[in-house]
């Protein structure tokens, strides 16, 4: 009992003022204020006997106080909200890394994070044109396979033109447009690549021809197709660049001549793959109306997942049709 009191009870003095602070601790506001004033009277009584003195008195004693706050932590309660809090905290973080630094660097986490199906996966490696590779390499076979199944797929619905387009610029997306318009070729279809990226030159890179009049040409008003439509160095692949580049792309992009322009294209070829922007800018979902299908390609090196999501809940807000995953630089 003397061990259990020790523990309950602690006594403060103070030298000064001569007094003795006595603190309780117990279960109960009532039992610690019948526990005080015990100690207290008892201290009273006993040390004026032992030291024959009647200047020995209780200052104020104890009393029940309307506002009762427990003066001590509860032990489980402090536990159990730590414990919420810290998961609270780590779940917060992991979304957070999930969402804003998490890259899409495998085709399973692509298609599981973005719900858009993969309809083919490119190598890690450089940047080379499939018909300078012989056979042997892996590239013109990839490029091959998703030129068969966006063969299939557009030979069920009749369709011709598709639209290439990604988050960022270096995503590869012209890479991946001016390849797969070698494979259309190649398997035979009179194809005509499109470079409607037209704030910036990215096409001449690739074919090295003249860039004086091109799409900015045609839809100003300043050339007509025939004049902008070059031949390449590839069999049934044609090439229109973007021409002069305009201070107000999307006003052309969203032009009926822009739609005309479309429709006289798919009278003269079975194919017409377009180069557009990355999705930061409007252009691309302007073209969106006069295609029929989106080809998204993702860098597995370097897109991040809240970008890509943004960019496709984009697409989808248009009605963008039939949209599809390319997966560039893959390690896998």
């Amino acid at each position: 009992e003397i061990d259990e009191l020790h523990q309950k009870v602690e006594l403060e003095a103070n030298l000064n003022s001569k007094s003795l602070t006595i603190l309780v601790k117990e279960k109960t506001p009532e039992k610690a204020i019948a526990l005080s004033n015990t100690i207290a009277t008892t201290f009273e009584e006993e040390i004026g006997t032992l030291m024959n003195s009647k200047n020995v008195y209780i200052l104020r004693k104890a009393t029940v106080m309307e506002d009762k706050k427990a003066i001590e932590p509860i032990t489980v309660l402090f536990f159990v909200t730590a414990a919420l809090i810290g998961f609270l905290v780590s779940y917060l973080f992991l979304l957070t890394q999930e969402m804003f630094f998490t890259i899409i660097d495998s085709p399973q986490k692509a298609e599981k994070a973005l719900g858009i199906p993969i309809i083919g996966v490119i190598p890690f490696g450089e940047e080379k044109l499939i018909n300078e590779l012989t056979l042997n390499d892996i590239l013109p076979d990839r490029f091959n396979s998703i030129f068969t199944d966006l063969l299939n797929m557009l030979s069920i619905k009749k369709s011709k033109a598709l639209l290439v387009t990604s988050a960022n610029a270096g995503d590869g997306k012209s890479f991946v447009s001016v390849n797969l318009s070698i494979a259309f070729a190649q398997g035979l279809k009179n194809t005509v690549y499109v470079d409607a990226s037209l704030r910036d030159e990215a096409g001449p890179n690739y074919f090295q021809l003249p860039n004086d009049m091109g799409v900015t040409s045609y839809l100003s008003g300043l050339a007509q197709l025939q004049d902008v439509i070059q031949p390449t160095n590839v069999p049934k692949l044609s090439y229109i660049s973007t021409g002069p580049i305009s201070s107000n792309p999307a006003l052309l992009l969203s032009s009926t001549k822009f739609t005309r322009f479309m429709e006289e294209l798919k009278k003269q070829f079975d194919i017409i793959i377009i180069d557009t922007p990355p999705l930061h800018f409007v252009d691309a979902l302007l073209v969106t109306s006069n295609v029929d299908a989106c080809l998204y390609v993702v860098n597995s090196d370097s897109s991040s997942l809240e970008q890509s999501i943004y960019s496709i809940e984009r697409l989808k807000k248009v009605q963008a049709p039939l949209i599809r995953l390319i997966i560039n630089k893959s390690n896998t």
